[in-house]
């Protein structure tokens, strides 16, 4: 068995528990496998008891996958093995066809383990009942942060349980997709979402909560400070729906990610967007894609690159404009902060590789490794031109030129160059 591999994907393969037990002969004595994915190979319940076994010998595995498996009851036995183990931080059981009493073990375990911190339970057919558990054991549990649930049979008559699962004060990470089904469950989802003062990324896409539900969402997000992540893709959000989610990112200034992919709110959204983009400072991220937004869409959104200066990553793929790169080419060429941008020509590349630079130089000390004294003299010396307005092209080259210098004197010259 190769002793220095960290990772391990085998997916759909196929390969069921023969396979598996071939499998755990050879990582049970392994001492370096970190992360094992073996997701889409119908292990069934005899396989997860392999899995099991394996989870309680292996004393390095932290990330395990083992979704799309059809384990069954073999969920038991993963759930046993859970309650001892000390080591596996991130878990996968996505479309396991596990019974409500498998589901419910998993979930209990969660009372003992006190390492596991991400945990994916995606199309499991989870209802009110495992919702109940869920709840319960996740307010006792202080190490789980990321919680996925997409794709589960959550009904109306359920939507008030999720109240009570943002009250848990250690979930950051919570994942809703294809969970409502109208605008009016997510409103009752969402009430009490001003009381919740730790999540800080929220999935709730694939949910065609249409314009309706995403003002209803942004009512009851609007107030939070803690947000920093918002996945809107997929709901059939058309531009009067952008008009609400423009006006949010007009008053909100802790958002740094927003995934407003496959909406097709077409040009006039994209004028909102650009709106907003022309007032926010904090927004980082921003994803755009197959939202019809054509050129004069794309156009709106360029004109927002030459005031924003928050964003570093903008990804505008598949909206059936005609050659814009002119126009986003011009609109980068004093912009300073976007360090990525989707699709773009060769002169856009560019200008973001160029603006990698920037940023490495604006961020002294963090992004070099000189010593203590000598990163002073630099971080004075960027104060220094910032004050005297000089262009940023030309702070680069003479950062970049007196870095060089500073790292080739010796030790003595530094506190003279400093005096």
């Amino acid at each position: 068995m190769n002793t220095t591999i960290t990772s391990l994907i085998f997916t759909n393969y196929k390969f069921q528990s023969e396979g598996m037990k071939d499998l755990f002969e050879a990582l049970s004595a392994n001492c370096t496998l970190t992360k094992l994915n073996i997701s889409g190979n119908n292990i069934g319940p005899d396989g997860a008891k392999i899995v099991s076994y394996l989870m309680l010998v292996n004393t390095t595995l932290k990330d395990l996958d083992i979704s799309y498996n059809a384990i069954g009851v073999g969920a038991l036995h993963i759930a046993d093995s859970l309650r001892m183990n000390e080591y596996i931080t991130k878990l996968s059981l996505a479309g396991s066809k596990m019974p409500s009493d498998g589901i419910k073990s998993i979930v209990k375990s969660l009372k003992t383990n006190t390492t596991l911190k991400k945990l994916n339970l995606d199309a499991n057919f989870i209802s009110g009942t495992e919702i109940q558990y869920l709840i319960k054991y996740l307010k006792t549990n202080s190490t789980l942060t990321s919680l996925s649930i997409n794709s589960n049979d959550i009904g109306m008559e359920d939507a008030h349980l999720f109240n009570e699962l943002l009250q848990c004060k250690h979930l950051y990470k919570l994942k809703l997709e294809e969970t409502f089904s109208s605008p009016e469950m997510m409103k009752v989802f969402f009430k009490d979402f001003h009381l919740n003062s730790v999540l800080r990324s929220i999935y709730v896409g694939k949910n065609r909560i249409n314009s309706q539900g995403v003002q209803c969402l942004l009512d009851n997000i609007v107030q939070s400070s803690t947000l920093q992540e918002l996945h809107l893709n997929y709901n059939k959000i058309d531009y009067d729906g952008i008009g609400y989610v423009a006006k949010y990112l007009k008053q909100n200034s802790y958002l740094k990610t927003l995934n407003l992919s496959f909406n097709m709110f077409g040009p006039i959204g994209a004028k909102y967007i650009s709106e907003a983009l022309f007032t926010n400072n904090s927004l980082k991220k921003l994803v755009l894609d197959d939202n019809l937004l054509r050129t004069d869409g794309m156009r709106s959104i360029a004109q927002a690159f030459l005031v924003n200066s928050s964003l570093t990553f903008v990804s505008l793929r598949r909206n059936r404009f005609l050659d814009v790169n002119q126009t986003i080419y011009k609109s980068l060429i004093n912009n300073y902060t976007i360090i990525h941008m989707e699709p773009a020509s060769k002169r856009v590349k560019e200008l973001c590789d160029r603006n990698k630079d920037v940023q490495r130089v604006l961020q002294f000390p963090k992004t070099f490794n000189f010593q203590k004294n000598c990163a002073t003299v630099l971080e004075e010396l960027l104060l220094v031109l910032k004050v005297k307005a000089i262009p940023k092209e030309l702070i680069i080259i003479i950062t970049k030129v007196v870095a060089f210098r500073l790292l080739l004197l010796p030790h003595n010259i530094y506190n003279f160059l400093k005096n």
